[in-house]
């Protein structure tokens, strides 16, 4: 009796041994199968990964790119009343985005978490005052300020500018905060100290936005004018320092345009205030500088009579400077004819329009001398 356990019928061997090597051949496959199926589960994690980085990325970017189109856009739109001594509160513009609310909002909120899991590229804290800067809507501030409400508009820029660090540093809000206080001190009379004060903190408002960007047409035209105003206030010695700076800023604007009325009624009154040198002044600018700066009545006169083309007897204080101009070259006619014109300009009979109109009728008894 045999105790072979296999069966030693030789088709039998056969059959089991053809079917032993099936079976190890597809455990074979299978292996092989499983392998590249976790090679293929590596590479779609990897690709997976790449594009959450991208993501991640391209989301700065929208951000980024909102922040630069808000600014264009120049608005700050604010729930309170804006002739309040301070501005409370402030809302978003939804209409400044070139996206859907709905889309926008939803990137604000998916950059937030991309902000709270990447805590070295920047803060919530600094997240929100990005979001907050780049969401102004400056539309109500400018038309404050075209028509002179600029009370209201300084509250609410400085309160603005208060806010925080970062809007400190926002080119838009500090130019027309310059502005503002420009427009704030004029209405005052010309020795009155409030606006020296206003010309003064105009003055370092607009330095601070030559600083971050001096190709601003804005930037630099209300600089120079916070800056040639506030000369007034100033010793020789300071103002003729002063006044290099303000000429260079008119330079650099006048580059941009030359045809701005405001930029040319200010070189004019540059170069009537280098004409009007005592000698000891002339003098002392030749101290400061190899070349000192040089300007005549006549060049003056000129810029005053392109401003009165565009202006059309509308602008009293170039009036004025344009019957001083011909007093000084004595063609008196020639001044009382604009003389006359200022008094019929109209105004808004503020403080320092009636020191200006005072001028124009003490300069008319000269005249008719």
């Amino acid at each position: 009796m045999t105790n072979n356990f296999l069966p030693t019928h030789p088709y039998l061997s056969i059959a089991l041994a053809t079917l032993g090597l099936g079976a190890f051949q597809c455990i074979f496959i299978y292996y092989i199968m499983i392998k590249d199926s976790e090679k293929r589960h590596l590479q779609l994690l990897d690709k997976i990964n790449h594009l959450n980085d991208e993501i991640l990325l391209t989301k700065g970017e929208i951000i980024q790119l909102n922040k630069q189109l808000f600014k264009c856009k120049k608005n700050v739109t604010f729930y309170d009343d804006l002739n309040e001594n301070i501005l409370k509160k402030y809302k978003y513009s939804s209409s400044s985005s070139i996206m859907s609310d709905s889309l926008y909002l939803d990137v604000s909120e998916n950059f937030k978490d991309f902000i709270n899991d990447n805590p070295t590229i920047a803060s919530e804290d600094n997240f929100q005052k990005m979001h907050d800067i780049i969401n102004f809507d400056f539309k109500t501030i400018d038309e404050q300020l075209e028509n002179h409400e600029n009370l209201a508009a300084y509250n609410a820029l400085k309160a603005l500018y208060d806010e925080s660090n970062e809007n400190k540093k926002d080119i838009e809000l500090l130019w027309r905060l310059c502005r503002a206080c420009y427009q704030r001190g004029s209405e005052f009379a010309a020795k009155d100290s409030k606006r020296k004060e206003f010309m003064f903190e105009g003055k370092k408002y607009g330095e601070e936005a030559v600083k971050i960007d001096d190709t601003n047409i804005n930037v630099l035209k209300w600089a120079a004018a916070c800056t040639g105003q506030s000369t007034d206030f100033m010793g020789t010695k300071e103002k003729i320092e002063t006044g290099h700076y303000f000429k260079s800023l008119l330079d650099k604007a006048l580059s941009i345009d030359c045809s701005e009325y405001t930029l040319l009624h200010m070189r004019g009154r540059f170069c009537f205030s280098v004409a009007s040198l005592s000698w000891i002044e002339r003098k002392a600018a030749s101290a400061f500088y190899a070349t000192p700066p040089s300007a005549t009545y006549e060049e003056a006169l000129a810029d005053f009579l392109k401003v009165e083309e565009i202006k059309n007897g509308e602008w009293l204080e170039n009036l004025l400077y344009i019957g001083r101009c011909y007093y000084q070259i004595s063609d008196k006619s020639s001044s009382l004819k604009y003389l006359k014109m200022a008094l019929e300009c109209p105004t808004n009979k503020g403080e320092a329009e009636k020191d200006m109109l005072n001028e124009v009728q003490a300069l008319m008894k000269k005249c008719s001398k």
